[in-house]
């Protein structure tokens, strides 16, 4: 049962591998186009997300985790999270402002994956 559970976790994870595109919704500082290329090795991932590597990426079944760094002085990384489901990924992007334990939500963003 162990090896069946095992198993499915990895096929759901070869899901995920791909180029998806979309929009990231920050707010009040509108939407931008934005490309998302992911390459995975069992739950290992790689990638990158408008030009920046991804860093700190897990894969653990369809939920998909990775952090960038931004650049910005006062949020100098931002982390993606969210669950794929088939050719869709929905993430939800958190910053935490320099000096700060709590996170602020940044925005949203839903990937389609390219064909």
């Amino acid at each position: 049962m162990v090896l069946v559970a095992s198993i499915a976790l990895l096929v759901a994870a070869a899901n995920v591998g791909g180029v998806w595109h979309g929009q990231i919704d920050a707010g009040a500082k509108g939407k931008r186009d934005v490309t998302l290329t992911l390459k995975h090795e069992g739950t290992k991932l790689t990638g990158s997300i408008g030009g920046a590597e991804i860093q700190d990426a897990k894969l653990d079944g369809d939920e998909v985790s990775f952090t960038i760094s931004t650049g910005f002085t006062d949020m100098p990384k931002w982390e993606f999270r969210g669950k794929a489901d088939g050719d869709v990924l929905n993430l939800v992007i958190r910053g935490k402002l320099v000096g700060s334990t709590d996170t602020t939500k940044v925005g949203d963003v839903t990937l389609m994956r390219g064909r």
